[in-house]
């Protein structure tokens, strides 16, 4: 099965377009466009609003599409000063089941943290409930692309713009790998939690940040967790009914850390009520621990919201729908276990590992 459809819109009519091509089977979109932070309200900024939740009903709606977004290249622009280049996502970058990607360094050689370097205007989030955002990074400094002087025109261009390509364009080839070995393709979510499983540790602290997501985009990493699937790998698109619990027992190898990362497609959430409103957006409240022999449970990251340049830590998740639970030094068996709080939505809630 492959990918072989392309289609090219302008983005006067975006939402109206993305509608029925996603209904139609549409897998992909890349939107390297937006709302210059400083055209808005200083409480419009990270605020779930209206172009958000719409975004987030229609991919509730077509679970197999992800459309990715470029986070915006506002930082140094002199837009809302008091939260030092934090808090300029506008409009549909807000959401939570898309993918919105920030703008880094090429990374030639990948020897740790410090080897991924932010770009100077990477718009940073977070979303005002606290939620990760951006997700993911990748480069957007000095990328050599085509123009539209010609047929064969090329420049070189900075920008999320020039980085929110390259993700599109990874996920496709994940999704042609995936399909041509189980004949189908993976749903949104299962994609999204694949490469945020998969990123390169990027920031000053351990997990995620507000600044570079979960990382910097590791095709290859990813494209090797699809292949050893079975193997040193899981991916599962499972389903948890209302007061389910889903439980699975996995061995370490003792030598390499234990990663488990979970990822659904939320449904749209309520409207931000007053600036940088801090109520959580998530509908389907799902929490996943893993448990040791020991009976030690090992939680997933979290930020506090409203501390913008906090570090993150591990605890119960109630704002994000990702969680990724990390043992650097595992040793023996481990239970996943996914639970939720309060009821779900329609009765049940997919779950992609």
């Amino acid at each position: 099965m492959c990918i072989r459809d392309r289609l090219a819109n302008d983005f006067d009519n975006a939402f109206g377009e993305m509608t029925p091509q996603a209904a139609a089977g549409l897998l992909l979109s890349n939107h390297s466009y937006g709302v210059p932070a400083g055209n808005v309200s200083i409480p419009f900024l990270g605020s779930y609003s209206n172009g958000a939740r719409a975004l987030d009903q229609l991919l509730y709606n077509t679970p197999y599409y992800m459309p990715v977004y470029s986070a915006g290249n506002d930082r140094n622009t002199g837009v809302n000063p008091g939260d030092n280049g934090y808090d300029l996502l506008t409009g549909d970058k807000t959401a939570k089941n898309n993918i919105v990607v920030a703008a880094v360094n090429q990374v030639n050689n990948y020897t740790g943290p410090n080897s991924v370097v932010m770009s100077n205007f990477s718009s940073w989030g977070p979303t005002d409930d606290g939620r990760v955002k951006p997700d993911i990074s990748a480069k957007g400094v000095n990328t050599y692309s085509s123009v539209a002087n010609s047929n064969n025109s090329y420049s070189s261009y900075n920008g999320t713009s020039m980085a929110a390509p390259s993700v599109t364009g990874t996920l496709a080839l994940l999704q042609e790998l995936y399909s041509d070995i189980h004949g189908n393709f993976m749903k949104s979510a299962t994609i999204r939690a694949l490469v945020i499983h998969t990123a390169s540790e990027a920031g000053t602290a351990p997990g995620p940040d507000y600044r570079f997501g979960w990382g910097l985009l590791n095709a290859e990493a990813a494209a090797v967790t699809i292949l050893e699937e079975d193997y040193e790998s899981l991916i599962d698109e499972l389903t948890l009914d209302n007061t389910g619990t889903y439980e699975r027992t996995v061995t370490s190898n003792g030598v390499d850390p234990l990663v488990v990362t979970i990822a659904w497609t939320d449904p749209p959430g309520n409207l931000s009520s007053a600036e940088d409103d801090t109520t959580p957006r998530l509908i389907n409240d799902l929490n996943v621990v893993l448990e040791d022999a020991s009976g030690t449970l090992h939680y997933p990251w979290r930020f506090v919201p409203g501390f913008l340049s906090s570090p993150p830590f591990k605890q119960v998740n109630d704002v994000d729908n990702v969680e990724k639970v990390e043992i650097d030094v595992p040793a023996g068996d481990y239970i996943i276990r996914v639970t939720h709080m309060g009821s779900l939505l329609d009765g049940l809630s997919l779950i992609h590992i």
